[in-house]
């Protein structure tokens, strides 16, 4: 077998593990987020156009399934279908310089990387910009540097920057190669041109989906107070904590990727030393790919799902690593080279089949079964999709924000917003586990007056699933409590005795309505343990709920 039939086939089987991953691997709290702002685009309540316009691509995802894990896997599906054109990119790309089988490892060490394999597919708007940025990289590396062509890629890099503000990190990659052009064309003046009408284009395709989409949108928010929060969240945040922690991961994670790129590092700067003329332009522009990686040095929220957007550019060196070693034994190297990335691949593969989306499926099918019309709840990140989350999202920059304000909410949220139901998917949600030592920043959770005024407002009922409610203990030494209702509606009384709720008898397995305000429990001729459970006889399943958390991370 040639070694160019046997990257192939590794290929292949890449792209088939990462395709089967689309089906069974756990639901980032970020994909739940995206979906959510379909939905809230559908109810009209979008406010901010920017990193929005994916919402257009995406608004058939409610026919799939009502379970929101069944309408994120459809979703995946499409960003499966722009990863492999991405890597379809990345392979041309390859070839502009480079044999068959170095193009085919590039694609092979991107497609093994674990972030790629794992995060690669999610339903992000991350992948969509990789997917567009890549191919206007094709374009400036491969085809002619013509008008008709920076028309093209100017349109490219402005829908990416609709799609993300994170694409401006590109710019430095693509604004290099064409300095490189610039310098080494006869006719530098089309270069110049053609440089100009893309930032331009880039510039006036930006402006133009913007305002396209904005016209969709009602009550749409200060484009200036937007673009200033995503320009902050993606340059100007200099806390790098999580980012390094990251990076080691990846580090650890994947040794092999990391070395051959330094190669090829190796290899470009050698190359660049010891030629002249056009080999010295060939080996400028594949150093350029290397320039995406100081991204990590000016982006501090480069979590894992970052990694598949800036790697995509960077692979090229993996490819260009195989020049440097010596005809003779090169085939036999890069094939026991590719043996070890196959390997590498296989196991992150397996690691990832760890963490599946059984619980969060199972939580959501309780959810709507309980709840069959959408109801205000609150969680960490729009996990209920096709409802209205109220609350905060509790990102990293989300909970920043909320040790910035330094104000507690969630009294004013619940009295606004009337939240029915909480899911506790994270650690500081988990109401009936919760101690002291666990609130406010220092731990990463909420203030102390946030968690008690959940504690005093929602009871668990199922798994990770709080809803509104009360419970009290009525004993003869304390026969009585004044209690007060936050979120009013029809509740079941759960009780072993009859007792007296605001001056009239009670029984056991009653409904009632109670209103905003104070309310007074007291006991009859029996101790009672005495639960208020919102809704009429709320569904809840026999069985035992899922344990572990909803979510495991990255």
């Amino acid at each position: 077998m040639s070694l160019g039939k046997f990257l192939t086939i590794l290929v292949i089987a890449s792209l088939l593990l990462r395709l089967h991953l689309i089906f069974v691997y756990e639901i980032n709290w970020d994909e739940f987020l995206h979906l959510s702002k379909v939905y809230n685009y559908e109810r009209g309540d979008m406010r901010g156009a920017l990193q929005s316009i994916f919402v257009h691509g995406f608004r058939w995802v409610d026919a799939v399934s009502a379970n929101e894990v069944d309408q994120i896997i459809a979703a995946r599906l499409v960003i499966y279908a722009l990863g492999v054109a991405t890597v379809g990119f990345l392979f041309l790309i390859c070839r502009r310089f480079l044999p068959v089988h170095m193009a085919l490892f590039a694609v092979l060490s991107y497609q093994s990387f674990s972030f790629v394999l794992q995060q690669g597919n999610s339903f992000r708007t991350d992948p969509i910009a990789t997917f567009l940025l890549m191919a206007a990289l094709w374009l400036i590396v491969c085809k002619p540097l013509q008008l008709r062509y920076a028309l093209i890629v100017g349109g490219l890099i402005g829908l990416a920057g609709m799609i993300t503000i994170k694409s401006i990190l590109y710019v430095p990659t693509i604004a290099v190669i064409l300095l490189i052009e610039l310098y080494a064309a006869r006719n530098r003046r089309n270069v110049l041109l053609y440089g100009l009408a893309t930032g331009g284009i880039a510039i006036l395709s930006f402006l133009t989906f913007y305002l396209l989409h904005r016209l969709t949108l009602t009550g749409a928010t200060s484009t200036l107070a937007v673009l200033e929060g995503a320009a902050t969240k993606t340059l100007g945040e200099r806390d790098f904590g999580n980012a390094v922690r990251t990076f080691r991961l990846a580090l650890l994670q994947n040794p092999l990727f990391w070395f051959v790129t330094g190669m090829g590092i190796f290899a470009c700067l050698r190359g660049l030393i010891r030629s002249t003329g056009h080999d010295a332009v060939r080996w400028a522009i594949l150093l350029s790919f290397a320039v995406m990686l100081g991204s990590l040095f000016v982006y501090s929220q480069s979590f894992p799902y970052y990694y598949p957007f800036m790697l995509a550019p960077v692979a090229v060196l993996c490819g260009v690593s195989l020049t440097i070693i010596p005809g003779s034994t090169r085939s036999r190297v890069t094939a026991i080279a590719s043996i070890a990335i196959g390997l590498t691949l296989l196991g992150h593969y397996f690691l990832a089949l760890g963490k599946d989306t059984a619980a969060q499926r199972r939580t959501l099918e309780v959810v709507h079964q309980a709840f069959p019309e959408p109801v205000p709840y609150i969680d960490r990140s729009s996990m209920v999709s096709a409802y209205p989350k109220r609350g905060f999202f509790m990102s990293v920059w989300g909970m920043t924000g909320y040790y910035r304000t330094g104000v507690p909410i969630m009294r004013s949220v619940i009295e606004q917003d009337q939240p029915r139901f909480l899911i506790a998917n994270r650690r500081m949600l988990e109401l009936d586990d919760l101690g002291p030592e666990e609130y406010g920043p220092q731990h990463f959770g909420l203030f102390k007056e946030d968690v008690a005024t959940l504690k005093a407002n929602y009871i668990r009922h199922w798994g990770a699933i709080y809803v509104a409610g009360k419970k009290f203990g009525l004993s003869r030494g304390n026969p009585s409590q004044v209690f007060e209702i936050l979120i009013e509606g029809t509740y079941t009384v759960e009780s072993s005795a009859p007792v007296m709720l605001d001056g009239s008898q009670v029984q056991p397995d009653d409904v009632i309505t109670l209103a905003i305000g104070p309310h007074r429990m007291e006991m009859l001729a029996a101790e009672a343990d005495v639960v208020l459970r919102w809704g009429d006889h709320l569904y809840r399943p026999p069985e035992a709920a899922p344990e572990g958390p909803l979510f495991n991370g990255f």
